[in-house]
């Protein structure tokens, strides 16, 4: 039974992966608006059905899934020590994200070269960027001791600048990528902003 299991997840993974590479190769080829579903199921020899059974729609099929990273970062804040700065505390969490997505680091780039193609998609990654705010900014509340749902200006602006200068990071790293490793880099811009840039 358990080989059976296995296999099916197999099966399942490697479904989701000819998917996403058939996607992502023929939206860098033809250009996003000219792909449809159906070119790419019928890339992969798959019905429709199978691939609205692992991606919601192309535009989600590029800007791929929050919420296991958005769980990550949920799941790390709430573990680290009551006792732990509030800077520390959303440094460690931060990180663990970035470590997290760091081996698909590559395939997020050409996702992203993909985004910055079409102006579609940059609004939507725009709407996405307010859903780490969203969790993170109530989590810092909460370890701030704010009452529910009334994050105070503290929460919200540590919570803001964290999220800015990480995509600052992103950006930088995109630019360079066979040089400081994206995970090295949003630590950098972590402590640069933690240390209220008194090192400059």
């Amino acid at each position: 039974m358990q080989g059976a299991v296995g296999l099916r997840e197999r099966k399942k993974e490697r479904t989701h992966n000819d998917l996403l590479a058939a996607g992502l190769r023929l939206f860098a080829e033809r250009g996003f608006n000219e792909v449809t579903v159906d070119d790419i199921a019928a890339e992969v020899d798959v019905s429709l059905r199978t691939f609205y059974r692992y991606f919601s729609s192309k535009e989600d099929l590029v800007l791929g899934d929050m919420d296991e990273p958005l769980e990550v970062l949920r799941r790390s804040f709430e573990s680290q020590p009551p006792s732990m700065p509030i800077m520390a505390a959303v440094r460690a969490a931060i990180l663990e994200v970035t470590r997290s997505v760091e081996p698909m680091a590559k395939d997020k780039m050409a996702r992203a070269a993909i985004v910055e193609h079409t102006p579609s998609l940059l609004l939507r990654r725009a709407e996405r960027h307010t859903a780490w705010e969203h969790v993170l900014t109530p989590l810092v509340a909460a370890r701030l001791g704010d009452p529910d749902d009334s994050p105070s200006l503290e929460a919200q602006i540590i919570s803001s600048a964290v999220l800015a200068v990480i995509r600052v990071a992103y950006a930088e790293w995109r630019a360079e990528p066979d040089g400081i490793p994206w995970s090295e880099l949003a630590a950098n811009a972590l402590d640069l902003l933690g240390s209220g840039f008194d090192k400059l």
